[in-house]
């Protein structure tokens, strides 16, 4: 079974506590350990473990413990590039208006747009609070690759995120909404086929000769079970064994 996660709660929450640390940090111009935070390596690895934490937070239900450790690393990011003289208030400004825009996308209607816009000035806010791009451009890679590997893990393992599919044009394409879409798997519910492989829960099967990425509504099913499609919604197929 799908299981869809989203807090619209959350980003206000994170903002307050990025601008708590933010302050906190600023107060204490000498602190030698925030400093050396920003050491490039360091700053790699506090951006990417926020990252993955964020996207878990987006697809689990943590209840806010992952994406709040999430943005108190960022917080840590901009606090120790600020103590170390890299970089300034305007980053943080900037990765907040990102921020805010990611939270509207999650609670208006919208084709992604408002969402795309917020990742770009979050890059931006990232960017400029390491006061060297060249050194901002590898980190961001890095956590790059770090995220999208954990949003298909999450995806194939049957996770979802109502603001993820949001910002790909995935989210409930119907008719009412205006989406046409050129593989509408719509015609495929009720109908029968056969697991080509274990669904765990997801997993591909066979309909009318056609394969398709599907996932298990409840329980494991096993390669060469009968299956049956019982709810579809854009790209997503859920299916059951018969």
């Amino acid at each position: 079974m799908t299981k869809e996660k989203g807090n619209n709660f959350f980003i206000p929450i994170v903002i307050a506590l990025i601008l708590v640390l933010v302050l906190i940090a600023s107060a204490f111009s000498d602190s030698v350990f925030l400093a050396k935070l920003a050491n490039p390596y360091l700053n790699t690895l506090i951006l990417t473990i926020a990252t993955v934490l964020i996207i878990i937070e987006l697809f689990l239900p943590t209840y806010g413990i992952a994406g709040l450790i999430g943005i108190l690393l960022f917080g840590v990011y901009f606090a120790s590039n600020i103590q170390a003289g890299y970089s300034n208030w305007m980053s943080v400004l900037v990765f907040l208006l990102g921020m805010l825009l990611i939270g509207f996308e999650s609670v208006i209607p919208g084709f992604g747009i408002i969402g795309i816009s917020g990742i770009i000035l979050v890059v931006m806010g990232i960017v400029l609070g390491r006061g060297n791009p060249a050194q901002a451009v590898i980190s961001l890679s890095v956590a790059a690759i770090a995220g999208f590997g954990s949003v298909f893990i999450l995806i194939k393992t049957g996770f979802n995120s109502k603001l993820f599919d949001k910002i790909i044009l995935r989210d409930k394409q119907t008719d009412e909404r205006g989406f046409v879409s050129g593989d509408d798997y719509s015609h495929l519910l009720g109908k029968t086929g056969v697991a080509l492989t274990n669904l765990r829960p997801a997993g591909f099967v066979e309909i009318d000769g056609q394969k398709i990425d599907s996932l298990s509504e409840g329980s494991m099913i096993n390669s060469g079970e009968k299956i049956e499609v019982v709810s579809v919604e854009g790209f997503s197929v859920k299916v059951r064994r018969i």
